[in-house]
């Protein structure tokens, strides 16, 4: 199945709203964001939203995505730092 079907059939699906903030939308300002990238486009694996939400919901991922990151190098840096001090 194209995208552009699993789209309309997902439109139809969800009465025309959008899957992250129920607003009212058009077909041609949404967008498929898939559940699990790894997965591809299904029917099961997609939400139709507005073009908008799905922006902010990737830039919420990949701020989480960069703070985790950011997170793991302090860990790293405070025990090198405490393996150094050891020695």
């Amino acid at each position: 199945m194209t995208r552009r079907n699993i789209k309309l059939q997902k439109f139809d699906q969800q009465g025309g709203k959008c899957a992250h903030c129920n607003g009212e939308m058009k077909i041609s300002y949404s967008e498929l964001d898939r559940k699990n990238a790894v997965d591809g486009y299904t029917i099961e694996n997609t939400e139709l939203v507005h073009a908008e939400c799905h922006r902010a919901a990737k830039l919420q991922k990949a701020t989480r995505r960069n703070r985790n990151y950011r997170n793991r190098i302090r860990v790293l840096r405070r025990m090198r730092f405490a393996v150094n001090y050891e020695l």
